[in-house]
């Protein structure tokens, strides 16, 4: 009797063994099937587009998580609970943590400043949560001659051009459409037509074409967010700028509620991540309420091969200013 109880106890410690062996190659298959959602093509699909921009602060807790694991399997009486775990969390930081290395961490500094540069300052305020002394004091200490802004209010139009004024700051804005995007340019890179003809609908972006056919299109937008249960419209404005951006001489910026796991290491069309192009595009804009190495680089600046990228900045000296978004800076020069 004693020996048929000690084998039918035997059973149900096996079968629980088995069933955390099971769930940690879920974690592993979960892991596979994000960290490579780009190559399988289903990285814009609802719900894995929904989960994919905080890959930063996920690879940073999985790598806790292995490194928990792995101690606790000290205690004998959870070691085989423990040690499923500690290998699956182990792969997936080991899955996860080369992307974000090979797309840098480095938070680089603006290049010096130059003749013949554009030096675009992008910086979603969330509406009005950054005064317009703040942002023209900002643009001025990077020396920017464009500024995007995705998310403004209309009534901070009449402030800005007054604050830049103040700071020296020959810039007038070009237009607003809706609460949304407004785009401030120097008198040199003025543009002759701004419009949204052919942007999807609900769409907050301008295409903001030049006066001198020498000079780059700009695009600014504030693409929506890719929700679980559904993204067309966020897929839609993606592919609006990829069509934009294969007519060549583009600089798009903007919110684009993505990362690179989303928008593709390849590009947009014709164009391709300054960041990326500079090694910092695993630096993180949002949100400034933890460091730029658990956030999402969702905030972007796109060139055509037209520019070379000299630097790339995700800036925090901002990061108390109330803003919820980091301002990211491109210094770019003609080919």
């Amino acid at each position: 009797m004693r020996r048929n109880e000690g084998v039918a106890g035997e059973r149900p410690r096996r079968s629980a063994r088995s069933g955390w062996w099971w769930a940690a190659g879920i974690v592993v298959v979960v892991a596979v099937v994000l960290g490579f959602a780009d190559i399988l093509g289903i990285a814009r699909a609802p719900i894995v587009a929904g989960v994919l921009a905080p890959r930063n602060a996920v690879t940073v807790a999985t790598g806790v998580g292995a490194l928990i694991a792995l101690v606790v399997t000290s205690v004998p009486s959870v070691r085989r609970i423990a040690l499923p775990f500690a290998a699956a969390l182990a792969v997936a930081t080991a899955i996860s943590a080369p992307i974000v290395l090979a797309r840098g961490v480095v938070e680089g500094r603006p290049a010096a400043l130059a003749g013949a540069q554009v030096r675009m300052l992008s910086w979603n305020i969330n509406g009005d949560l950054v005064s317009a002394e703040t942002i023209a004091a900002e643009a001025a200490s990077v020396h920017a001659n464009v500024v995007v802004l995705p998310d403004i209010s209309t009534a901070e139009r009449p402030s800005l051009v007054e604050a830049f004024a103040r700071h020296h700051i020959t810039m007038a804005p070009e237009k607003v459409r809706g609460d949304e995007v407004m785009v401030l340019t120097d008198a040199a890179l003025r543009r002759s037509d701004v419009t949204s003809v052919g942007s999807p609908a609900h769409s907050a972006t301008l295409a903001l074409h030049p006066s001198d056919p020498g000079q780059p299109t700009l695009l600014a937008l504030h693409a929506p967010q890719p929700t679980l249960r559904g993204n067309a419209d966020w897929r839609a404005e993606l592919a609006w700028v990829t069509d934009q951006c294969s007519k060549g001489d583009t600089i798009v910026a903007g919110d684009f509620n993505a990362t690179l796991d989303e928008l593709g290491e390849s590009g947009l069309g014709g164009c391709r991540d300054a960041a990326a192009s500079a090694h910092a595009a695993s630096v993180g804009s949002w949100p400034t309420a933890v460091p730029t190495w658990l956030a999402m680089p969702i905030d972007h600046i796109f060139v055509t091969p037209d520019w070379k990228v000299d630097s790339f900045t995700v800036l925090t000296d901002q990061d108390s200013s109330g803003a919820r978004h980091r301002p990211v800076l491109a210094v770019l020069t003609r080919r």
